[in-house]
């Protein structure tokens, strides 16, 4: 059982937050050897994530500003609690390109996921880890599904909306730490 050790309090900085999600980072989760959990007191993230192999990296799927979001439901049931985790993206326009990589994400053992926000307190924004947690480890990974629409109008919606969803025992960790992407080399995150 954990002691309660830590004040939850609001700094103006808090009341000055931001939602959104920036960019969204997948990989499978055979790729991940591990996450290195912080060992500084009072901090609930993970510094570094270990790949299986150097050619292992991040895959970025974009979506339209403001079309990307992520809720989480927990729940008790007989003394364990879990948490349901949903992380939605829109894609705009339907082809055949982006429903490959769609489809890749579909038909995969398991993915995990880091997804940046625009909050920030250095030069770097925050992002969290989904889908990997330090009581299920890559158990706790996430499926990904997909729903097309193509509406009638002309300026009707027109793409994908694909959705990662999964089951795990804590709530996501903040990583402050970087990655390799597929698309942009190195990227930085937290603080």
């Amino acid at each position: 059982m954990a002691e309660i050790t830590t004040d939850i309090l609001l700094a103006c900085a808090d009341e000055n937050r931001r939602g959104g999600i920036k960019s969204v980072y997948v990989i499978n989760k055979d790729d991940i050897t591990s996450f290195t959990a912080s060992t500084v007191a009072g901090e609930y993230a993970y510094t570094a994530v270990t790949l299986s192999t150097t050619d292992d990296k991040f895959y970025e799927i974009e979506g339209e500003l403001e079309g990307k979001s992520y809720s989480s439901e927990g729940s008790r049931e007989n003394g364990s609690i879990a948490y349901e985790t949903t992380l939605e993206v829109f894609c705009p326009k339907m082809e055949k390109t982006k429903a490959f990589g769609i489809n890749e994400y579909v038909e995969s053992c398991g993915l995990v996921v880091i997804f940046e926000t625009y909050n920030k307190e250095t030069a770097d924004n925050k992002a969290f880890v989904l889908g990997f947690d330090e009581v299920m480890g890559k158990d706790a990974s996430v499926d990904a599904i997909a729903n097309e629409v193509l509406e009638g109008e002309l300026q009707g919606q027109n793409g994908y909306t694909v959705t990662f969803a999964g089951k795990q025992a804590q709530i996501v960790r903040e990583f402050v730490g970087t990655i390799v992407t597929n698309s942009g080399g190195t990227v930085s995150f937290g603080s």
